[in-house]
């Protein structure tokens, strides 16, 4: 796919750039998009009508979505999906390599029929559900200790609500309702630990947004600046920096008011509804290269509004949704 121009396209498209290994910076014509996520090569989304589609690879049943449903979110991990339907069920499909959890697209997932849920998050070999109550159910690989998630128990004096996750390779990070955020897991990876460890803020520090990359975990702060920690990139030596441009200001309109992180990049959504882009060009080997490298924005899609942003936290690839 490629174009000169998001004029010509009309509200709801998907449009995908960044590597396309096995199809999925393809999106299937005919759809009106509300939803995307990127995964490791494939890529999913929400249709007008409620209905899942796929693109990209099916490998290990990535494309098993489900169907029968009215569903509104959906969450792409490294082999496996998730999906919220429109009365708070959470469904999995997917994730049949062993080596990177085995069970995680059994069915319906976590305690549905105790609890209905708000939001879904797919890591690269584990899953989590956030439930109506503010706590978050986990399932799939805790081997850097992805289900110790702090501050989780609804009863405890004090207790204030998750309100938003997310999930990254190895590590998870949720937003509280008091402005807070929490990071777990990522204990002993081998190429970095520092994402899953929360830094020292001031206390009256109060944030809006989170996301999660590979590497790399980001949290918005009220005024709209943005706070990043984790590994600094695929190529140090050259400089490389999961660190948000230097041209984002507090209070400033073309800052992120929303982010989503990748495997050594991040796209970011304006308070306008720009998208922007950021991070280490990685060369990841094999596929082709759609439209522009990731850590970049394609020059037709500069004056775009976009409703909706995901990145491959496992991958190199994005997807948006254009309003106009």
């Amino acid at each position: 796919m490629c174009a000169s121009s998001s004029a010509a396209r009309p509200a709801g498209t998907a449009i995908c750039w960044g590597w396309d290994f096995a199809g999925e910076c393809t999106p299937p014509a005919g759809h009106k998009f509300v939803k995307v996520s990127a995964g490791h090569r494939f890529t999913l989304g929400i249709n007008a009508q409620g209905q899942i589609i796929h693109w990209g690879s099916t490998y290990h049943g990535r494309g098993d979505v489900p169907s029968g449903n009215i569903f509104v979110d959906v969450s792409a991990g490294y082999d496996h999906g998730l999906a919220l339907d429109a009365v708070g069920n959470v469904y999995a499909w997917g994730g049949g390599d062993p080596d990177a959890g085995g069970d995680l697209g059994q069915g319906t997932q976590g305690d549905t029929g105790e609890h209905t849920y708000t939001a879904i998050a797919a890591g690269e070999a584990f899953s989590l559900a956030l439930r109506s109550n503010g706590t978050i159910a986990h399932w799939g690989r805790n081997w850097e200790q992805q289900h110790l998630i702090p501050d989780n128990d609804a009863n405890a004096p004090g207790f204030s609500p998750y309100v938003a996750i997310d999930a990254g390779g190895h590590h998870g990070i949720g937003l509280k309702a008091n402005g807070s955020v929490r990071v777990w897991g990522a204990v002993n990876y081998q190429s970095c630990t520092t994402q899953g460890v929360l830094p020292s803020f001031p206390g009256e520090t109060h944030f809006i947004a989170i996301g999660a990359g590979h590497y790399t975990s980001y949290a918005i702060r009220s005024d709209r600046s943005v706070e990043w920690w984790g590994c600094t990139g695929c190529n140090p030596a050259q400089q490389n920096t999961m660190a948000p441009p230097s041209t984002f200001q507090p209070d400033d309109e073309t800052s992120p008011a929303s982010v989503d992180a990748g495997y050594h990049h991040a796209l970011g959504r304006t308070t306008q509804g720009r998208v922007v882009a950021w991070g280490g060009p990685c060369a990841l080997g094999g596929g082709t290269v759609v439209f522009d490298y990731p850590n970049t924005v394609p020059s037709f899609l500069s004056e775009a509004t976009v409703l909706s942003i995901g990145t491959g936290h496992s991958n190199a690839h994005n997807v948006i949704i254009i309003m106009d």
